[in-house]
């Protein structure tokens, strides 16, 4: 019988451009790479956007803190104790909201002792859960948000948004211009009811009332971790050891010497993108406090440095300061 030869030629042809093994894996790995760096660059182009949008955050709050410097709420005049005792907001905080919700317990300010302490509250108040002991503040907690059931987690922020919502209606009024998408009840117990609060009963019993109590809210960024505010406090590195706060005496020497580098305003920021995983308690424990602000400045000797690697992609509301500690950590 006789071969057709076209045909037979035709089949060598096909068979010599079959794809051998070894090509078929290089074509895997060249769509494996392409996926990867689409990935890669979605990723990207998601963080970016996540920064943008925490900034725009940053610039409201900022705002916000501004306007209460400008419409000089009662607060900040004022006074307690007697004349000797005295401590004023306005010494210890400047006159832009607190940082610590010290000022709404029954202790109020520190450096005020005997019955005529108060809140500075508005009325009567106990900030909920109250300081531990009745000598002094427990140490600053930078836990996330349903990372851990601290005591007073982000105190600095709830002070905050306390002091302009309770004080300054123009500058409360700004901040509802920020996103619900970032807002947060924080903490909440069981049945629902808020962890964290300004107890304002009269019996001030520490038990959620919703008719007379204060809610308070967290401020998120776009990863949903609530912002850090420093605001100025009366730390002098020369007489440390008779500052007047009860609280560790490296938050309020991270607070003085960041608002110095930031021309005296308070610091608003966010811990950006790694900060779900840095402000966690593996990561902030008693023997690895580095990783958050005041652990860059406890030595003396190395006290003007935010230098850990987990701080350089914090998010800033002044875009000047990112620079200014770019400048400091690049310094040997």
């Amino acid at each position: 019988m006789q071969v057709d030869r076209s045909m037979a030629s035709g089949f060598r042809l096909d068979r010599s451009h079959a794809f051998t093994l070894v090509e078929l894996l290089v074509v895997f790995v060249v769509i494996g790479v392409l996926i990867s760096s689409v990935l890669v660059a979605g990723t990207a182009l998601i963080t970016r956007a996540k920064v943008r949008n925490t900034q725009a955050v940053l610039q409201i709050v900022r705002e916000a803190v501004e306007e209460f410097k400008r419409e000089g709420p009662s607060i900040i005049t004022a006074r307690q104790g007697p004349p000797e005792e005295r401590v004023s907001y306005r010494n210890r905080y400047g006159p832009y909201p607190p940082d610590e919700t010290e000022m709404f317990t029954k202790q109020g300010l520190p450096g005020c002792t005997g019955a005529s302490c108060k809140t500075l509250a508005v009325g009567r108040a106990e900030f909920v859960p109250a300081p531990r002991g009745s000598t002094g503040y427990p140490d600053m907690k930078f836990y996330t948000v349903g990372n851990d059931a601290a005591d007073l987690e982000h105190r600095d922020l709830l002070a905050m948004v306390i002091a302009i919502e309770m004080y300054t209606e123009s500058a409360a009024a700004i901040l509802e211009k920020i996103p619900d998408s970032n807002w947060s009840p924080g903490t909440l117990d069981a049945s629902g009811d808020p962890r964290q609060f300004l107890d304002r009963g009269e019996d001030m019993n520490a038990i959620w009332d919703a008719d007379v109590d204060m809610a308070v809210r967290y401020i998120v960024d776009d990863w949903g971790v609530p912002l850090g505010y420093l605001a100025q406090r009366d730390y002098d590195p020369d007489t440390a050891a008779d500052t007047v706060s009860s609280n560790a005496l490296d938050w309020n020497q991270t607070a003085t010497e960041m608002i110095k580098l930031n021309g005296g305003q308070p610091i608003i920021m966010s811990y950006g993108p790694n900060g779900r995983e840095q402000l966690t308690s593996d990561v902030q424990n008693v023997d690895n406090r580095t990783t958050c602000l005041p652990g860059d400045w406890v030595d003396p000797q190395d006290y003007q440095r935010i230098s850990d690697p987990y701080n350089t992609d914090n998010v800033y509301a002044d875009p000047a300061l990112n620079e200014k500690l770019a400048r400091e950590r690049a310094e040997p």
